[in-house]
């Protein structure tokens, strides 16, 4: 049995193991593989990986907050991981262990699923961390032009000098004119208040938070109230896993089935 992870800190939130176990259920792959979830402190990183190098683990899922710091460890990354700077899935070829990077593409086809084309948009992205660098570098790749918002403005500034875009603090949103907002953020997982005054949006701006537990967000619900169309954090959890399920089993993921075991599961609670 190739045993599949995702690890973070926290990690008890993750419905990773959901969907892509229905996923291996589904191509009658549930005998061959199974899918977990562990909790790694970043002291047990070195441990972790070593246990991918000897097989006892198949192949992980990357979380929050180890994106980056993990990269020192691995043997090496793909292009779009190098480009990103930050790892959110992990596979073993040829006896080395490669870091990827799905997060990017899928926000990308989450945001093409609900019909939005990004290029020439201008896409403000809120946060400046392993997720905001993947979706601003994929979104920029495909014609967007971004603008990057951090409670710290330093770190807004130096994520957007290696994207090549804007990089502010928050308090630059009331200034801005754009089309698309993306929060990468944590804020809104613990029904926290939005970080975007309700007052900033209107019906011609769509609205996406990548945080899919809860479905609603605070910010998905200001900006329903306000007529945008919105996008909740489902499509590109199921997304960005559909990428590294191919991947791991060479198979296409069963993405309508991934995306049906998510939201029943958030459902429930």
């Amino acid at each position: 049995m190739k045993k599949l992870v995702s690890v973070g800190d926290p990690i008890e939130h993750s419905l990773s193991p959901v969907m892509h176990n229905v996923a291996l259920k589904k191509l009658e792959l549930d005998k061959d593989y199974f899918y977990d979830k562990l909790l790694i402190k970043s002291y047990e990183l070195g441990n972790f990986v070593e246990s991918l190098k000897s097989g006892e683990l198949f192949g992980a899922s990357i979380t929050a907050p180890h994106k980056v710091e993990i990269i020192p460890l691995l043997d090496n990354l793909t292009p779009e991981a190098e480009i990103i700077g930050a790892v959110n899935m992990i596979y073993l070829e040829d006896g080395s262990l490669i870091g990827h990077n799905t997060d990017g593409i899928g926000c990308l086809n989450a945001l093409k699923e609900s019909g939005v084309d990004v290029s020439s948009k201008k896409v403000v992205i809120l946060g400046a961390g392993g997720a905001s660098r993947a979706i601003a570098f994929t979104l920029k790749k495909n014609g967007a032009n971004i603008v990057i918002l951090n409670r710290t403005i330093e770190k807004a500034e130096s994520l957007a000098s290696n994207v090549g875009c804007e990089g502010y603090g928050l308090d630059k949103l009331k200034e801005l004119e754009f089309d698309v907002l993306i929060n990468t953020t944590t804020i809104g997982m613990n029904d926290e208040k939005s970080l975007v005054d309700p007052n900033l949006l209107n019906p011609s701006i769509v609205v996406m938070d990548i945080i899919y537990n809860p479905i609603k967000t605070n910010l998905i619900k200001d900006a329903e109230s306000k007529g945008c169309k919105t996008i909740n954090g489902v499509g590109m959890l199921v997304h960005q896993g559909a990428e590294s399920f191919k991947i791991w089993t060479g198979y296409d993921a069963p993405i309508e089935v991934m995306k049906e075991a998510v939201v029943n599961n958030l459902n429930k609670k």
